[in-house]
């Protein structure tokens, strides 16, 4: 995606031909190439589901946290009402008696 910066002076990867809104309104880009060093493996879950909350936060996409949404470790979300907590018990957590 081109991208510029209202900021003099500042280069963009993308020439972008005419001064316009889009140039005075989006933030300048770089390549990861610049300040990531290449691993050559993939990321994994934990840093993927980082780099989307980061890209989702940047868009502006992000919704409110939600008290029903589990994040596991591996980046994975888990829907649980507040039934299937026992009441609204963390995951795992144990009142010591039967509810139901």
């Amino acid at each position: 995606m081109p991208c510029t910066t209202a900021k003099r002076g500042w280069l963009s990867e993308v020439d972008v031909a005419e001064f316009g809104v889009a140039q005075a309104h989006l933030p300048t880009t770089i390549s990861v190439d610049r300040f990531v060093e290449p691993t050559g493996a993939n990321v994994g879950p934990a840093a993927l589901l980082q780099i989307r909350e980061l890209i989702a936060d940047l868009l502006g996409l992000r919704p409110e946290p939600r008290d029903d949404v589990t994040v596991a470790l591996d980046g994975s979300s888990a829907w649980v009402t507040a039934d299937d907590r026992g009441g609204g018990l963390p995951l795992g957590a144990s009142s010591g008696t039967s509810a139901r």
